[in-house]
């Protein structure tokens, strides 16, 4: 993989970010912020439609 996975040992993200089942993906803006959370898999093609939708 090229980007950073979290490995959350002790569950405290997945209480932080209300995560409940994984796969979870998060969409995060350059300031930090969340746009997106994804619950469930995604594909490759429907991040590039997502990310696309945040320009």
């Amino acid at each position: 993989m090229t980007f950073p996975v979290l490995l959350d040992e002790n569950g405290e993200a997945a209480r932080l970010y209300d995560v409940s089942s994984i796969p979870a993906s998060f969409i995060i803006d350059t300031q930090g912020v969340i746009r997106e959370k994804i619950v469930g898999p995604m594909t490759y093609d429907s991040m590039q439609e997502m990310l696309g939708t945040l320009k």
